[in-house]
């Protein structure tokens, strides 16, 4: 991208989107595809400023993606929702008259029919078996890690960002840094989940290059400080196989959280409940899962 004017405007939401306290991760999905359509506007319409920006080239481009190279709808929305925050960013920081986009009209994919991807809780434990029985010198962290997963329902990130100093075996609780948001969740441990934690844990303190100091992450990586994302998604498509589970959808550690959603609605916990539990801030997104009142919250151990 060479114009000037783009780059900075880009730059001034990438920054305002970070000071809203946004996962650096979520972030940086903005700015590639807002990144995306302004070098479209460069090299195939020649726009060369902000203010030549009609509604039509967002259209366009948005049947460019779909027809032309074949996104799916699903990441076709978040690229537009990535344009509209962008634009509505420009527009309420003056550097444009008005937000193009006000009255863009896309249909989304639909979702509230959607039945959620998940595995019953038997399937949940044979992939923490497997991970306790064919795992290496690293089998009790795997476990743990996966079990973490499994019972908190966290995302991935969450999970390799967890310090032993957010841990507390006394309270059985964890302090949980979300993900997309700036914030902490203190948490119930699952019963289970304290057996596989401090069973690793023991493990840990018995190594001195594993000691478990409160600021060390508690699944420590092989090449880093902490365990990678890459290597999660790894981990968890070995055990999974090795467990023999196989469905008609893609088996990724999205799945254990999708799953842990599932099964609290199915245990009749509402959506308020779930997105303590989840940190979801978008109660919308849970209502695949569940539409009930809120009431008081239940104990994490009366599931399941």
């Amino acid at each position: 991208m060479q114009n000037k004017q783009f780059k900075q405007s880009l730059e001034f939401f990438v920054n305002t989107q970070m000071g809203e306290g946004l996962q650096k991760s979520t972030v940086n999905a903005y700015g590639t595809d807002v990144r995306g359509f302004l070098e479209f506007l460069e090299e195939e319409r020649r726009v060369t400023s902000l203010d030549k920006i009609i509604l039509q080239h967002i259209t366009i481009y948005r049947n460019i993606l779909l027809l032309k190279h074949g996104f799916k709808r699903a990441t076709i929305d978040r690229k537009v929702d990535s344009l509209s925050k962008y634009f509505a960013c420009l527009a309420n920081n003056e550097w444009l008259p008005k937000n193009i986009m006000a009255k863009f009209v896309h249909k989304r994919q639909p979702k509230d029919s959607e039945i959620p991807k998940y595995l019953p809780f038997h399937e949940v434990r044979q992939i923490l078996a497997a991970a306790k029985r064919y795992g290496d010198v690293n089998a009790k962290r795997d476990a743990a890690l996966l079990g973490t997963l499994a019972f908190v329902g966290c995302r991935r990130e969450e999970a390799v960002n967890l310090t032993w100093g957010q841990v507390s075996f006394k309270e059985k609780a964890l302090l949980l840094k979300r993900g997309k948001v700036s914030n902490f969740n203190g948490l119930e441990i699952h019963k289970e989940l304290f057996e596989l934690l401090m069973d690793f844990y023991q493990e840990c303190m018995q190594c001195q290059l594993k000691y478990p100091h409160p600021d060390c992450p508690v699944f420590y990586g092989e090449k880093g400080p902490q365990i990678s994302l890459k290597t999660v998604n790894r981990l968890f498509l070995k055990y999974a196989k090795l467990a023999g589970i196989q469905r008609e959808f893609s088996i990724t550690p999205c799945i254990f959280r999708n799953s842990f959603c599932t099964h609290l609605a199915i245990q009749g916990f509402t959506v308020i409940e779930i997105a303590h539990f989840t940190g979801h801030k978008d109660l919308n997104t849970l209502q695949k899962y569940i539409k009930m009142t809120v009431s008081q919250y239940k104990s994490i151990n009366d599931f399941i």
